[in-house]
């Protein structure tokens, strides 16, 4: 096979696995952008005569909307042309389409919805691994709480500035300034979305919160800032650190306190040594943190911090 020909024939293949099944539909120029991600090189032009052309053959489907053509597989539809999955990776699939929404960029779910349908296929041929993802659910600690986010769209852009290095405008609820940002990575807590950035202008590090983000524009400037997104969320800057080095915090604890950490490490170097029937000393380092002390005085109850004396005050 020629090689032009041969890597048409891969492109429209990739192009085929982005394509949802129906009622969830992708417009032409959604997978324009879809493959320019993936290094393609090709017009929308050429997207557009190759669905029409092989529409019947896929079973595809369209609609007309404001934005083009919209394009989904027939609910019938049998996209046996996508990869074959075994058991294992349907099950993995299903696993990240449940729990990682918010680590992947939303196109990417638009572009795996085909494979996420495949492998809720294979899956059903699977009895015991079919009632697996039932089996399994991650509870937060304390009440769930969920900001709102009202435009799906600013979530989108925050994610596709971060992933292509491209400055953004936002402007935050109840102000009137817009802001150039840098984006720098994300971490997700407690359900929240907090991007890493810095402000044009500025070379502290910042954090916005997403939900909080009203409007959100892609610039066409990029940025080549080198940052180390693991060593800062190690360091407790994420958690509002209070101080740049690690403190050993020395406490006596007794009731839930005691028994969480006979279980579990919250720090360095956890140690835990009887007292008495009730209590127990503990010594541990870790970062020194406003959210340290919310845990500290949550739990005054069963707590006597021993020091350091300016925690302890």
């Amino acid at each position: 096979m020629p090689a032009a020909n041969k890597d048409s024939l891969i492109r429209l293949l990739t192009m085929m696995q982005m394509i949802p099944l129906y009622p969830r539909w992708i417009t032409a120029k959604s997978l324009h952008q879809g493959l320019a991600d993936q290094g393609y090189d090709v017009t929308k032009r050429t997207i557009e005569r190759d669905l029409n052309r092989f529409s019947t053959i896929l079973g595809l489907v369209s609609v007309d909307s404001p934005e083009g053509n919209k394009w989904s597989y027939s609910r019938d539809t049998q996209v046996s042309f996508l990869p074959a999955l075994s058991n294992a990776e349907a099950l993995s699939l299903k696993m990240v389409q449940q729990h990682l929404n918010h680590h992947l960029p939303p196109f990417l779910f638009t572009n795996m919805q085909a494979m996420f349908s495949k492998a809720e296929r294979v899956l059903q041929d699977s009895h015991n691994l079919s009632h697996w993802v039932f089996k399994v659910a991650v509870v937060p600690p304390g009440i769930p709480i969920r900001p709102h986010q009202d435009d799906p769209n600013v979530i989108a852009t925050l994610y596709r500035g971060l992933l292509e290095n491209r400055k953004v405008k936002i402007r935050y609820r109840n102000q009137k300034q817009d802001y150039s940002v840098s984006l720098l990575g994300l971490i997700v807590r407690d359900n929240k979305l907090v991007f890493v950035c810095y402000y044009e202008g500025f070379k502290d590090t910042r954090m916005i919160l997403a939900h909080r983000v009203r409007s959100a524009e892609l610039e066409d400037e990029k940025h080549s800032e080198a940052f180390d997104l693991q060593q800062y969320a190690q360091s407790g800057q994420p958690g509002s650190a209070i101080t740049n080095e690690d403190i050993t915090l020395e406490m006596e604890v007794r009731g839930y306190v005691k028994l969480l950490l006979s279980e579990s490490t919250i720090g360095k170097h956890q140690s835990m040594q009887t007292k008495d029937e009730c209590w127990s000393s503990v010594s541990v380092m870790l970062p020194y943190t406003r959210e340290l002390e919310h845990w500290l005085m949550s739990h005054i109850n069963d707590i006597k911090i021993i020091g350091p004396q300016s925690l302890k005050q």
